[in-house]
């Protein structure tokens, strides 16, 4: 058995919660979709999300090679509650 890599845990581990908490904030987004001015379709793959810094409120979103940054304090602190984090 191969030891798993950092991709392959973060993936894994943060996939379906990142996935379930970007669902509550969807409707937010829903007028502003980049997945459709990119061509892409919004369930094209799996997403990671993570908070790189709460208290600034930035995001990063990550599916496939593509990494996106999105500054949104509502929304680190809601993904910050899903997991279980401060609010």
């Amino acid at each position: 058995m191969t030891s798993p890599t950092r991709r392959t845990f973060v993936a894994a581990t943060g996939a379906g919660a990142a996935t379930a908490a970007l669902g509550l904030a969807a409707p937010a987004y829903a007028d502003d979709s980049d997945a459709n001015r990119s061509g892409g379709s919004p369930g094209s793959g799996p997403l990671v999300a993570y908070i790189a810094d709460l208290s600034a409120g930035r995001v990063v979103v990550v599916r496939g090679d593509r990494r996106t940054e999105v500054t949104d304090r509502r929304l680190a602190a809601r993904l910050a509650a899903a997991a279980g984090g401060q609010r």
